[in-house]
């Protein structure tokens, strides 16, 4: 309960604000709840009374980098390096601050240095994975990528999974994280189905009735359901355990909506306006984020209905839990009408459908990349800063998605540039209003 934590710490503090542990502790459940401005000024004040307070710094450069002041939040990590005694998540921080900057150089030093203090660091190892796949080591990051569960992972797996291929034993493949990641990792399903595996999967009851008709598994099962002895594989170890033998980045694993998703995703089109349908999506993840990659994106509304405002079409807005405030701004913006269809998320196959049929999508990085890429559609993707790892750290291409566009905020945290070029993109292939 961190809003009960704060009050509680608050409280805490008015009695006496010489302890700085206390101050800590409130800027700690302020952050939990989002309250960026009054945590920092907690762990400012930690700072204040006790200047080597390490984790006091730790936590301060964190509120810094949530609230988008890398450089400040590089300074608080590195007074928290400084301070005694050495702290293994401060050097995790401060590489994961480095990483934001495109220093990778610097990040991985910084993250060899967390696991001479603390080799088992998983914060330390996954920091290190999520910076190799960011700057294409791609072995070396699925390598140090097993440590998202907190461990190295389960030892002998890949030789278990060898030898269930030997003995025709079917491999039940384990859903994990969002939805996306789960259809991104399952690109390597054909992989080990071309090499003899016999494979099923277990997860989001919605991700089953989506991957019905993909071909390439041969037995799916809502992740409640009890199990029957399969080998379990993390989703998530599938790169990993499928080193050598396929492509290292293998195509998405094949999609196909249904008739009748179709049949209606093109009757609710059809009496939204005329074509060319444009879908579009502007944020997706958590606000929260995570500690070692950003999990929220988000495109400011202003950015991605300027860049629609003079094309033709209809704006079909695919947002999840867009509210009726967004859509009604989104309509202002590109002065007509937006079909909100954001409701459709909750049944994939029938955003399959929709997905299908929109003649063009722009929108960050969400399930409905992921699924775009399995219907062998093409999209364009804006990456916010700092880039997630799939996007790699420039360019407009991106290896995981051939032939998707992508337009990158700047480094400045800035996204007009961005936005003129999707202007031009868009106008160039569906023409002016």
């Amino acid at each position: 309960d961190a809003p009960g934590a704060a009050d509680a710490f608050q409280r805490a503090v008015q009695l006496n604000d010489r302890l700085p542990e206390g101050h800590n502790n409130l800027g700690t459940a302020l952050l939990a709840t989002g309250r960026l401005v009054e945590a920092e000024a907690s762990f400012r004040r930690c700072t204040a009374l006790a200047p080597e307070h390490s984790h006091a710094w730790t936590n301060l450069g964190n509120v810094l980098r949530r609230s988008g002041r890398p450089r400040d939040a590089e300074a608080a990590y590195r007074r928290a390096t400084e301070c005694q005694p050495p702290l293994a998540v401060a050097w995790v921080n401060l590489g994961n601050a480095l990483k934001d900057a495109d220093r990778v150089d610097e990040a991985m030093a910084c993250f060899a240095r967390a696991l001479t203090i603390t080799p088992d660091s998983p914060e330390a190892h996954l920091s290190r994975a999520i910076a190799c796949l960011l700057a294409g080591d791609i072995d070396r990051g699925w390598d140090e990528y097993r440590w998202r569960f907190g461990s190295p992972g389960e030892p002998g797996l890949r030789e278990r999974v060898e030898e269930a291929i030997r003995a025709r034993r079917t491999i039940e493949i384990r859903g994990e994280q969002g939805l996306g990641d789960a259809l991104f990792f399952l690109r390597w399903a054909p992989v080990l189905r071309g090499a003899g595996a016999t494979l099923a999967f277990r997860g989001d009851a919605r991700l089953v009735s989506l991957l019905e008709r993909s071909g390439m598994l041969d037995r799916l099962v809502a992740e409640e359901a009890p199990g029957d002895g399969a080998l379990a594989l993390p989703a998530g170890d599938l790169p990993w355990v499928a080193r050598g033998m396929g492509a290292t980045h293998p195509p998405a694993l094949p999609l196909k909506a249904s008739a009748a998703a179709l049949e209606a995703a093109r009757s609710l089109l059809e009496a939204a306006g005329p074509p060319p349908y444009l879908g579009v999506a502007w944020r997706a993840g958590l606000p929260s984020g995570g500690s070692v990659e950003h999990l929220h994106k988000m495109v400011p509304l202003e950015i991605l209905g300027a860049a629609l405002r003079q094309v033709r079409g209809t704006i079909v807005s695919l947002q999840r839990d867009a509210g009726a405030v967004e859509i009604a701004a989104l309509a202002g913006i590109v002065a007509r009408p937006v079909l909100d269809a954001g409701a459709v998320n909750a049944d994939l196959d029938a955003m399959l459908g929709l997905l299908t049929l929109v003649d063009d999508y722009a929108g960050v990085s969400s399930t409905n990349i992921h699924m775009l890429a399995g219907l062998g559609r093409t999209a364009r993707i804006l990456v916010p800063g700092p880039p997630e790892w799939r996007y790699g750290r420039a360019g407009s291409a991106s290896p995981w998605f051939p032939g998707f566009d992508l337009y990158r905020q700047d480094r400045e945290c800035e996204w007009a540039g961005a936005r003129e070029v999707l202007a031009r993109d868009l106008g160039r292939r569906h023409g002016a209003r």
